[in-house]
């Protein structure tokens, strides 16, 4: 019969009976309270004047009273409900004293105690939890409950009154924050990133065990003396609480200052200092992958060698980079910056068996080690093509003939050094006293000419005529041979003196003017020069000489207006030269008109070769003999309009000159 029921019955509300006021008691207690059933025992539970029915429950049951003080479990949260409303009294000896709004313990709403059933707890029976063993000792005390098996009272909250703590306490009694109530494992609402240690990268791939049962660490055992994980404390400050030093110490202990958490191949670089290692990273090397260096596969070693380039890097010159007969290394010509260009200076090239002086001390190395790409140099040169041990003894080793093999019949007796030097190309050293060596002394002006004046084709088209061949890449015309002043500079003779003449016989080289013919060479050129004529200045006889002279040493495409003077009339009659002052009187005299027959060449006058007595017909004597000529010889002719003194034919007869008479006739 359901507690209530037996309750009303009991009590005669259901019978009809009305309790009267003598009756002691409403009916049994039950078996839990059975040693109050007494007259005086229904004051321990009633009590006298004011006070409740709940006050005299909790004086007597002191664990209840401290969970409603509390406010824990169920008494402590539904505390304003009277106890008879779950606990009805007098209802007999069988009733077990709870009442269950549910109708039993196993549809009791387990979160009106404070504690929802949740994943596994919610399909346990309730005797699996609520056991003596699991009672908290210090409400046991307090319970009047002879009988704790039955209690449902004294368990905790917290999930070390039920389970074992694997952690020994040391992350505190709160399960359920790393745990959840299906399964313990894995620990679902644990979160590492609330931890003074967050799990990144290859640390967060991990078991836990992995850290927290490692081989390296702390040891924790259990009771059995069993190793067991151990969580906190747990080292982990310094990678090395963890992992080994795969570097032994030498580059200390913060592996994060080059390694990074995704995996400890991958080096961050940005963190790594490798100049704390033996060989600091300087300039290309810095560029370097890691792995190109460090074998990825053997976990960054054994450690590359590199105490010499050759270490690392193959001979791109085939053992050909030697100092005196000795293998280079690589240091002395390049810098870790880059392989080009080249760090070896002239400095260093000055002790190498080709001191570089000159221009060659600012040549690019290229330029004399050239690069070779074919597959047969390449071969013999090593990777880098570069000929370094090149022929040098000759200027031809290195440079083409400029002069186009002009020079080649000399070649072995005059390098370019004869004419050369190492500060440049040009001017040539030739001084003016080693031209005679090529045939032609330099002498006067061409002493003082500049060089290309001779020997420049693209300043004179004529000297091309002249070439024979090739004049080379500096276009000087060098192989000209002896030659002849008519063959650069322009005859103003007309070619008068070929064959006869040559130049040097009227002129020397200091000046074409004046010419170095004097009066007493005159001779030579078939008329030698007396008297008068000695003294006379060449264009009085030249006419041409008193044109005015063109400037310049009159080459032949020089297009001067060249001065001509042919000098090519014979002139062996003092008529090639002087006008006839006697009007041709003599033209029909005994012996021709000869003017030397009265004249000199000293002075004309007075005609000392003229001798009255035998050249004319009229002797002179007597008072004839002291007469002036011009008292008998006056002007009396007119040619051209000039008078011209009579000398024949005169009169000879007395009266011709002197007449018959006083006053008649010359004096």
């Amino acid at each position: 019969m359901p507690w209530a029921l037996k309750f009303l019955l009991v009590t005669g509300f259901l019978s009809g009976v009305t309790p009267t006021p003598a009756q002691i008691s409403p009916g049994p207690l039950s078996q839990a309270h059975h040693e109050l059933d007494t007259a005086k025992g229904c004051l321990e539970c009633h009590g006298r004047g004011d006070e409740t029915l709940k006050s005299r429950c909790l004086n007597c049951h002191g664990a209840i009273a401290e969970m409603v003080v509390s406010g824990e479990g169920l008494h402590g949260r539904e505390a304003g409900a009277g106890c008879a409303s779950c606990h009805p009294e007098h209802v007999g000896r069988e009733f077990d004293l709870i009442a269950w709004q549910e109708g039993s313990p196993r549809l009791f709403r387990h979160e009106r105690s404070g504690w929802a059933l949740a994943g596994k707890h919610a399909a346990l029976d309730c005797r699996e939890c609520h056991k003596p063993e699991r009672q908290n000792p210090r409400r046991l005390e307090k319970m009047k409950n002879l009988h704790p098996e039955a209690s449902w009272l004294g368990l905790d909250s917290t999930c070390t009154s039920c389970h074992e703590d694997p952690h020994g306490g040391e992350l505190g009694g709160d399960c359920l924050e790393c745990h959840g109530q299906q399964a313990w494992k894995p620990a679902s609402a644990f979160d590492h990133a609330t931890t003074a240690f967050a799990l990144k990268g290859r640390h967060g791939k991990l078991a836990c065990n992995d850290c927290h049962l490692a081989d390296k660490g702390p040891v924790k055992l259990n009771a059995a003396g069993q190793r067991v994980p151990l969580y906190k404390p747990l080292p982990h400050d310094e990678c090395s609480d963890c992992h080994r030093d795969v570097h032994e110490g030498r580059l200390g202990a913060d592996c994060s200052r080059c390694h990074v958490e995704e995996g400890f191949r991958r080096v961050d670089r940005r963190l790594f200092d490798h100049s704390r290692t033996r060989y600091p990273l300087e300039g290309a090397h810095l560029e370097v992958s890691c792995e190109t260096c460090h074998d990825r596969q053997k976990a960054w070693g054994p450690r590359p060698s590199f105490a010499s380039c050759s270490d690392c890097h193959r001979d791109p010159h085939n053992g050909l980079a030697t100092i005196r007969g000795a293998r280079a290394d690589c240091s002395l010509c390049h810098s870790v910056r880059a392989f080009k260009p080249s760090i070896y200076t002239v400095r260093e090239h000055q002790r190498s068996p080709w001191p570089l002086e000159g221009k060659h001390a600012r040549v690019e190395c290229s330029a004399c080690h050239k690069h070779r790409r074919d597959a047969a140099s390449l071969r013999r040169l090593g990777s880098a093509g570069v000929e370094l041990r090149r022929a040098h003894d000759r200027c031809r080793d290195c440079h083409e003939d400029a002069h186009g093999g002009q020079l080649s019949p000399r070649r072995e007796s005059l390098d370019c050094s004869a004419c050369h030097d190492l500060q440049g190309f040009k001017p040539s050293l030739l001084k003016v006293a080693d031209h005679g060596r090529f045939g032609l002394a330099l002498e006067g002006r061409h002493s003082t000419a500049e060089c290309r004046s001779c020997h420049d084709p693209r300043r004179h088209r004529f000297l091309a005529t002249l070439v024979d061949g090739d004049l080379g890449s500096a276009g000087l015309a060098l192989a000209l041979g002896p030659q002849p002043c008519s063959a650069c500079h322009a005859d103003p003779h007309q070619r008068y003196f070929d064959g006869r003449r040559t130049c040097q016989d009227c002129h020397d080289t200091s000046s074409f003017r004046h010419s170095e013919i004097d009066p007493a060479s005159h001779g030579k050129l078939g008329f030698e020069l007396r008297g008068a004529h000695r003294a006379l200045p060449c264009f009085e006889c030249h006419r041409g000489l008193k044109e005015k002279a063109a400037e310049g040493p009159a080459l032949l495409d020089a297009a001067l207006d060249l001065r001509r003077l042919p000098f090519g009339e014979r002139r062996s009659q003092c008529s090639d030269c002087h006008d006839d002052p006697h009007g041709g009187q003599f033209a029909a005299s005994r012996g021709g008109a000869a003017c030397d027959r009265c004249h000199s060449s000293d002075s004309f006058r007075p005609a000392g070769g003229f001798d009255h007595e035998r050249d004319s017909d009229f002797r002179l004597g007597g008072a004839h003999r002291g007469l002036a000529c011009e008292k008998c010889h006056r002007p009396a002719l007119e040619r051209e309009g000039k008078r011209i003194v009579l000398y024949r034919p005169l009169p000879s007869a007395c009266r011709d000159c002197h007449g018959s008479k006083q006053g008649e006739g010359r004096p």
